[in-house]
C-alpha cells in the first residue's frame, strides 16, 4: 500500500539504527526521571502539513461512538507494517470526531486504509504546536472527542504531543493513552541483552562531536 511504500523504509533505517546503538544507548541502568527532564529527553519531530479542508466541527447528537465526549485519545500508530495497528487504535480512529496530525496528507492515507474517511483534520507539528494544542483543549471543552497522531509511532515520544498533552492536563481535559508499536521495545527484544531496564535517548544527532557528546551523556 501507499502507506507501507512510505514508512517500510524509514522502520528498516530505524531498525538498524536502533541495533547498531544498542549496547551504548539503550541497555543502561534506568534513571530516576522527573517531568522536567523527561520532557527534555524528547526531540524535535519532522513537520507536517496544512489543514484539510472541510466544514467546522459540530458535535454530533446521534450517541454512536463507544468514546467519550470531551475527551483526547494518543494514539500509537504503525511504525512501517500496517498490521501493527490495534483494533483499539482503529476503533478510536474511525470513531473520533476530529484527528490532529502530525502531518494530515500521510494520517490521510492510514484514514482511508481504515475506512476512516471523510475525517475533519487538523495540523499539529513542531512549527504548530502551541496554537494547534489551544484548538484541541477548545474542541474537547466543546465536546468534541480527539485523536493525536504522529506520523508514525507515539505522540510525544521524539514526535510532537508532549505540549499538547500538558495544555490538555492544565485545562482539565480527560486524556487517554491508545498504545501501539515502539521501535525502541522492538529492537530492545532482539538484541539478546538481559537488561533489567534501559534509558531511551530518543534520536542522537546525526554524526559529529554532538553525537559523541550525546553518547557519553548516556
Amino acid at each position: 500500500s501507499a502507506y507501507e511504500d512510505t514508512y517500510m523504509p524509514l522502520a528498516v533505517r530505524g531498525a538498524a539504527l536502533f541495533s547498531r546503538a544498542a549496547a551504548l544507548a539503550l541497555v543502561l541502568p534506568p534513571p530516576r526521571l522527573t517531568t522536567r527532564a523527561s520532557a527534555a529527553m524528547l526531540c524535535l519531530p519532522r513537520g507536517g502539513g496544512d489543514d484539510q479542508p472541510g466544514e467546522e466541527w459540530a458535535p454530533d447528537a446521534s450517541g454512536a461512538s463507544s468514546l467519550t465526549k470531551g475527551t483526547v485519545y494518543i494514539v500509537g500508530t504503525p511504525i512501517g507494517n500496517l498490521d501493527d495497528l490495534t483494533l483499539r487504535a482503529a476503533r478510536t480512529l474511525r470513531e473520533v470526531d476530529v484527528v490532529a496530525s502530525e502531518d494530515t496528507r500521510r494520517t490521510a492515507v492510514l484514514l482511508r486504509h481504515l475506512g476512516a474517511s471523510p475525517k475533519k483534520q487538523l495540523s499539529h507539528h513542531e512549527h504548530n504546536a502551541r496554537a494547534a494544542s489551544a484548538r484541541v483543549v477548545e474542541l474537547a471543552r466543546g465536546g468534541a472527542t480527539v485523536a493525536v497522531v504522529s506520523d508514525a509511532g507515539t505522540p510525544g515520544i521524539s514526535d510532537p504531543g508532549a505540549l499538547l498533552a500538558a495544555e490538555c492536563a492544565a485545562a482539565g481535559v480527560p486524556l487517554v493513552p491508545v498504545p501501539g508499536a515502539c521501535a525502541a521495545i522492538a529492537a530492545l527484544s532482539i538484541s539478546g541483552f538481559a537488561a533489567a531496564g534501559f534509558r531511551f535517548g530518543g534520536f542522537l544527532p546525526r554524526a559529529g562531536r554532538g553525537r559523541r557528546e550525546a553518547l557519553a551523556a548516556l
